[in-house]
């Protein structure tokens, strides 16, 4: 189960001259494409329904995030919310009554490789470098591929996910200093691309953020 975290915990974050010398708050929209790579494989109905064909997030400029899955089927996930001050990942799954929740200070990866890439990528019309993860979980054996675009546009508050380790997020934010536009996450069997197609700079009410009560939590 806390694999399954890790990929949204991802996971995946984002004017004028005076925006672009201040922390983002906004909301990013990412269209969501899966591919699975078996076929007729037991998974893939749950990898097809997972995690929509959109995926909208809502950033405050103090780090808190929440990114809603539309378009996910039954066995999907509904929302996550990443609570910046707990440094804590809560995360709904429309098949469950229960909301599931880690500490993101924990790895359970391996790293093998963290490497920049050469050249830049276009995207929204920004030039925008990237960042290659290999890492494997050892229990299963399975090898992790990951990829972050981002323009430095769509900047964070130094020091803002130094917490983050899972997945290594925090070293990812430490080198590009901004939310990301484009994330590429690969298994066995599945690959996810999350790339954004709108990004809009507005104040966000703290109450998107809120964990609703009268359900129970499960920490994982």
């Amino acid at each position: 189960m806390k694999l399954q975290f890790i990929i949204i915990s991802i996971l995946l974050l984002l004017g004028t001259s005076v925006m672009s010398q201040k922390a983002f708050e906004g909301i990013i929209i990412y269209k969501v494409d899966t591919h699975l790579k078996k076929k007729n494989h037991p998974y893939n109905e749950y990898f097809s329904q997972k995690y929509g064909d959109t995926l909208r997030v809502t950033i405050k400029q103090n780090g808190n995030m929440k990114r809603e899955f539309i378009g996910s089927g039954e066995l999907g996930y509904e929302w996550a919310i990443y609570d910046q001050n707990k440094n804590e990942f809560y995360t709904k799954w429309k098949s469950m009554d229960s909301i599931f929740y880690y500490d993101c200070g924990e790895v359970i990866t391996d790293l093998q490789s963290f490497e920049s890439v050469n050249g830049t990528t276009k995207i929204l019309d920004k030039d925008c470098e990237s960042i290659v993860i290999h890492s494997i979980e050892p229990n299963l054996n399975e090898h992790i591929h990951q990829k972050f675009f981002f323009s430095g546009d769509e900047k964070i508050i130094e020091g803002t996910y130094d917490g983050f380790k899972d997945g290594y997020l925090n070293r990812v934010y430490a080198q590009s200093k901004s939310h990301i536009l484009r994330w590429e996450f690969e298994q066995m069997f599945v690959r996810v691309e999350f790339e954004a197609v709108s990004i809009e700079w507005k104040p966000i009410d703290n109450d998107v953020f809120k964990i609703p009560k009268g359900i129970t939590l499960v920490k994982s």
